[in-house]
């Protein structure tokens, strides 16, 4: 019992008889045009809001990533970008490098004894251009082979050799479909004849705009690159790993991302470079973090454009270059040895960058890269995007419009009272029920993030369309119910008065 002898349950359940048929009505008229917006929006508005969303959630989570299990993927994964420093190095002016500069890529890295070899290139027609750069002096006993060998004949060739030692994946290679168009031949039957699959082409595809998910298969129906290399991974950590639906056409990855320069990163940075990205700790990388996004809402005021990926990257990344001419101290072994090394590109002619929460533009390497995280960190537990219900709604979107009702309720039931007359208690009201919708709404997002492992659901939405109703049931229904009261009263005493 409370004051006055009403009961909690009977004051709920006069609330309740308070929200009469024309609330429900605006709350369903609310909901049809969330049903419209979900499945007819036609100019994609929607689908950028969400994911805009979503990578802000993910972004404010990103120094959380992966730290209780020890950041297993980050240990075990370094990337090599060409650049185009890294074309200079290889005498060459312009992408495509040469088959036989990527045969001594390739070599060069072999040498340090990697884990797994992927190279993000798609072999879609043959080109070649001649090389004059022989890095070892020794003209045609070169690990590229001898001179009277073709360009792509050496790349299959180092591929082959160093795929006996561990395995080997490049992307997409399309086999000749005309007389004239052998030229990519040697490296397709090269591929055919790996006995054991340690030569292998795999996919490279990702899904966006807006949406940049990460598909287990391509359309061709080879596995995805960070799957194969997980597979590796597993093999070698001689464990039983929890396999990923990678065998339905549907299965895709809406990917996570981390943030914070490793230990073994920051020794080769600028000492400003160090003290932004963190390295070491969870604390370290949550400063850092805090750092980085002061830097970019002031950007404009500073006119200083950091590359957040260049400069704190999550994984550790090292030009091209840098295997033919090290700079001092620098250990290759310790960057290359029994881990799993992803080559990509990194140059700006190029469209092969995906916007990551946090670093913005990135090489789409570092996609595969940290699809291969996940995989490795959460296993069957990684981020998917919510499965279609109907007419484009999907999971997300009925979870969305059924938390907003939800809330919009307890607003209703706890937080309803007559609309102020001075416009700072109106302010203050609004900011007291913004905040709560707020709340509510995040926690929805945490939720459906943890026990569905979706990505973060439009909190934002949630709190808008929750508020913007609690607001007009107040102010339109509410009201109109109080003023009719009062009138009724009126009548009454004029009654009795007679």
């Amino acid at each position: 019992m409370i004051t006055g002898g009403i009961s909690l349950p009977s004051r709920f359940v006069a609330r309740l008889k308070n929200i009469q048929a024309d609330a429900l009505i605006v709350i369903l008229c609310a909901g049809f045009i969330g049903f419209l917006v979900n499945a007819f929006e036609p100019f994609g508005l929607e689908d950028d809001f969400d994911s805009s969303v979503s990578r802000a959630g993910n972004s404010i989570m990103a120094p959380l990533y992966g730290w209780v299990g020890g950041r297993v993927g980050q240990r075990d994964i370094m990337i090599v970008v060409i650049q185009e420093d890294t074309l200079a190095a290889f005498q060459d002016d312009t992408w495509p490098l040469p088959y036989r500069s990527q045969a001594l890529l390739a070599q060069l890295i072999a040498e340090r004894k990697p884990a797994a070899l992927f190279l993000d290139f798609y072999y879609a027609r043959y080109h070649d251009k001649p090389v004059e750069v022989d890095f070892w002096g020794d003209g045609d006993a070169s690990p590229a082979g001898p001179a009277t060998e073709t360009g792509l004949e050496s790349l299959a060739r180092t591929l082959t050799t160093i795929s006996q030692d561990f395995p080997v994946m490049i992307g997409p290679v399309v086999s000749a479909t005309k007389q004239d168009e052998t030229g990519l031949q040697p490296l397709v039957d090269r591929i055919s004849a790996s006995s054991n699959g340690s030569l292998m082409s795999v996919g490279v595809e990702h899904s966006g705009p807006p949406f940049y998910y990460y598909p287990m298969r391509d359309a061709g129906q080879r596995r995805q690159a960070a799957v194969e290399l997980r597979n590796v991974w597993c093999k070698r950590q001689k464990s039983d790993c929890a396999d990923f639906p990678e065998y339905e056409d549907d299965a895709r990855l809406a990917v996570d991302w981390g943030f914070g320069t490793t230990p073994l990163m920051a020794r080769y940075q600028p000492v400003k470079e160090r003290a932004l990205c963190g390295s070491g700790s969870f604390w370290m990388s949550v400063k850092a973090f805090a750092r980085i996004v002061l830097h970019n809402l002031t950007r404009v005021l500073n006119d200083d454009d950091l590359r957040v990926y260049e400069s704190c990257p999550y994984f550790d990344t090292i030009p091209a270059e840098w295997l033919v001419t090290p700079p001092p101290g620098l250990d290759l072994d310790e960057l290359i040895k029994d881990r799993l090394v992803l080559v990509g590109v990194d140059l700006p002619y190029l469209s092969d960058y995906v916007p990551a929460p946090l670093y913005g533009p990135v090489p789409g390497v570092t996609l595969h890269a940290m699809a291969l995280d996940n995989l490795i960190t959460s296993g069957v537990a990684a981020t998917k995007p919510a499965p279609v219900v109907w007419l484009g709604i999907d999971a997300a979107d009925v979870w969305e419009m059924m938390i907003a009702f939800l809330s919009l309720i307890v607003l209703i039931l706890f937080f309803t009272t007559p609309r102020e007359e001075s416009w700072v208690r109106r302010f203050l009201a609004f900011v007291h029920r913004s905040a709560v919708m707020f709340v509510l709404s995040i926690c929805a997002a945490l939720f459906a993030s943890a026990v569905f492992h979706w990505p973060f659901v439009n909190f934002v939405a949630i709190s808008g369309a929750g508020i913007a109703g609690f607001f007009v049931y107040r102010d339109i229904v509410q009201d109109g119910s109080d003023a009719a009261a009062v009138g009724q009263t009126a009548i009454r005493r004029n009654s009795n008065h007679d």
